[in-house]
């Protein structure tokens, strides 16, 4: 079983994207990614809101940051999550981030959060030895309950019916 190829965020792309306009096309997206590594194709941004994982561009054609970040962090869960997945996980902060005065707050944001947590984690499980067998498990199931955790959180509060104002 081959194993997959997962992106690791990028915290540097904060610090990159202050010089960039907030308004780019899909195809100065695609430039953007590719200059810094990343196989993301126009087709997989399309697919995206077609699927309503990725809200609109602006005007009909115009990306914004958060449109960014937010492509990123559906490219690094992606090999994990379902598409309908990540959309149900980031229903809330989308419709905030996407809606409200301040856009680029909110999810870049997210994203250092999202960055931090790996920086975090990749940390703890470089510090263990290969001899150490029931740590890396512990650890793997401790992130394999959360995950599931998480799913069950998100079908549930989904389903759930929603109080009256």
């Amino acid at each position: 079983m081959q194993t997959p190829n997962l992106n690791a965020p990028d915290p540097g792309i904060l610090d990159v994207l202050k010089g960039y306009n907030d308004r780019m096309t899909i195809s100065q997206a695609v430039i953007f990614f590719e200059r810094r590594g990343y196989n993301i194709t126009k087709t997989m941004i399309q697919n995206y809101i077609r699927v309503f994982v990725l809200p609109p561009p602006v005007d009909r054609r115009r990306y914004t940051k958060n449109h960014i970040f937010f492509i990123l962090l559906i490219d690094c869960l992606k090999s994990i999550y379902s598409l309908d997945e990540i959309r149900e996980l980031f229903a809330p902060v989308v419709a905030e981030a996407f809606s409200n005065g301040d856009p680029d707050k909110n999810m870049a944001g997210v994203y250092k959060s999202f960055c931090d947590f790996y920086e975090m984690k990749f940390k703890l499980f470089s510090t263990q030895t290969k001899t150490d067998r029931e740590g890396p498990f512990i650890n793997n199931l401790s992130i394999a309950a959360e995950s599931v955790a998480c799913r069950n959180y998100i079908v549930n509060s989904n389903s759930a019916p929603k109080p009256e104002s």
